[in-house]
């Protein structure tokens, strides 16, 4: 009776499902690799593929790709817990300034995303509040001050010596920056903000994307 009632279990997570002395007995709905979730990766204007198309095992190389093209200056939506975000490597000008054209937004910052404090770190100056905000299981959004040796983008925040800041928050964002946490972030800092045009509500499905 949710959302996720088209998702089809394989057989494995279906057992477990099943099983009341399992602890996935509860879970809404059980999943593993082999049965998802999985991602997919559409060009703007493109046609979303069938349910039944998708493929866990894909999936790696799909975050690859997008984390290709967040690299190539390329504007990213990502389909999230709350809806849409869009996404562009804040330490590019021209794809930042593309944003702010697409979404009508002409100099309200935009908040960034960067994988760990110490990224964080890199462009801003982070007091102890701050810290422990950005660390918190809420995730918020920490406004601080930004360094002037930063290599972000002054279209990130035109006029404003102050940036706002969050960490990942999903799986899936975690991904965006890196496959292994062992391995350095791919970028400085991603901008992440609400897929809409400025003032109007959150895209929340695939088609109005």
């Amino acid at each position: 009776m949710t959302t996720m009632a088209s998702f089809r279990m394989c057989g494995l997570c279906q057992a477990e499902y099943e099983d009341p002395s399992n602890r996935r007995f509860h879970a809404q709905p059980n999943a593993c690799p082999t049965c998802g979730p999985a991602l997919g990766l559409v060009k703007s204007g493109g046609k979303f593929p069938e349910p039944s198309s998708y493929v866990a095992a894909q999936s790696q190389a799909i975050i690859r790709q997008a984390r290709q093209l967040l690299g190539e200056g390329k504007i990213v939506a990502v389909k999230g817990l709350g809806g849409f975000l869009l996404a562009c490597d804040a330490t590019k000008d021209d794809a930042v300034r593309l944003l702010r054209q697409r979404k009508r937004r002409s100099d309200k910052p935009f908040a960034l995303m960067a994988r760990d404090v110490a990224c964080v770190e890199s462009f801003c100056i982070i007091a102890g509040a701050d810290r422990a905000a950005l660390l918190s299981a809420r995730r918020p959004i920490v406004v601080m001050q930004r360094r002037q040796s930063a290599a972000i983008s002054a279209a990130v925040a035109p006029g404003n010596k102050t940036i706002g800041v969050m960490l990942p928050y999903t799986p899936l964002h975690y991904l965006l920056f890196r496959d292994s946490p062992g391995e350095p972030s791919a970028f400085v800092a991603l901008v992440m903000t609400s897929g809409n045009i400025s003032e109007e509500p959150i895209v929340t499905s695939n088609e109005e994307a």
